[in-house]
């Protein structure tokens, strides 16, 4: 077991409540299997906390799963607020008599800003990079309840880059394989409703093919050659990545 996932499990093991932050748009994606099984078996009462939801522009898609699965769920917006209060209260209502909240979430979900958005002040450092936080903190929520701020913990179980990648849980340079997880990408952005237009309303382009001609087509249109009019693709990949996971993690979100 890892420091940061020892680290975080430590915090849950010792809390009365759980906040597991996702990004609203990946949120499915996000949960953690791992530490929801661990919860349920020691019956530690959870709420997924749907951040940024402002980016989906009123929708919801994850709701269903979660009313199926009978999980509290609420979606919230930091900057600017909304649903704080309503956070808040429901965190009270399940802690009547005072506790600690553990905060958990994969790297970059954006448990920090949760925090200080709850606390009503920058209680916890915030960044763009992956795995920011490298130690449990403790923030004062009101007299008798103390939020614990986690490490981002990827489960022991995750090995899936793309995925990882894909919210920006590893940063380009964590991630092996640039070049592959871009097809990758440019594959899979037109298989997805809300984000099947990505690259017309981030770069004005509309590019057709597999991952491969896609990604050529980038390099000519970025300029990105190497010598004798041969696409850099490896260039391309190491900016479209970045483009990608910088434009889904603006700051103080």
């Amino acid at each position: 077991m890892s420091s940061l996932f020892r680290h975080a499990f430590e915090a849950v093991k010792d809390a009365n409540l759980v906040l597991e932050i996702v990004d609203a748009r990946f949120a499915s994606f996000m949960r953690n299997a791992e530490m929801e099984q661990f919860l349920h078996r020691k019956k530690i009462p959870f709420i997924i906390v749907l951040n940024k939801m402002d980016l989906l522009h009123g929708k919801n898609p994850a709701s269903d799963e979660f009313k199926r699965e009978q999980i509290d769920s609420i979606p919230i917006c930091c900057v600017p607020k909304k649903n704080i209060n309503r956070l808040r209260s429901l965190i009270f209502s399940r802690l009547e008599k005072g506790g600690k909240i553990a905060v958990i979430g994969y790297p970059n979900a954006g448990k920090s800003s949760v925090i200080n958005a709850l606390s009503g002040r920058h209680a916890a450092p915030t960044s763009r990079q992956a795995g920011f936080t490298r130690g449990k903190s403790f923030v004062k929520l009101r007299e008798d309840v103390y939020l614990i701020d986690t490490p981002g913990v990827i489960p022991i179980a995750e090995h899936d880059s793309f995925k990882l990648m894909l919210f920006n849980a590893k940063s380009v340079n964590q991630l092996k394989d640039i070049e592959q997880l871009a097809m990758e990408l440019l594959e899979w952005l037109p298989t997805h409703d809300y984000w099947k237009d990505w690259l017309l309303r981030t770069y004005g382009l509309v590019v057709s093919g597999d991952g491969d001609e896609q990604l050529e087509i980038l390099s000519r249109a970025w300029n990105k050659m190497r010598r004798g009019g041969v696409p850099d693709t490896h260039a391309t990949a190491i900016k479209l990545i970045q483009d990608w996971q910088q434009g889904i993690s603006p700051r103080q979100e």
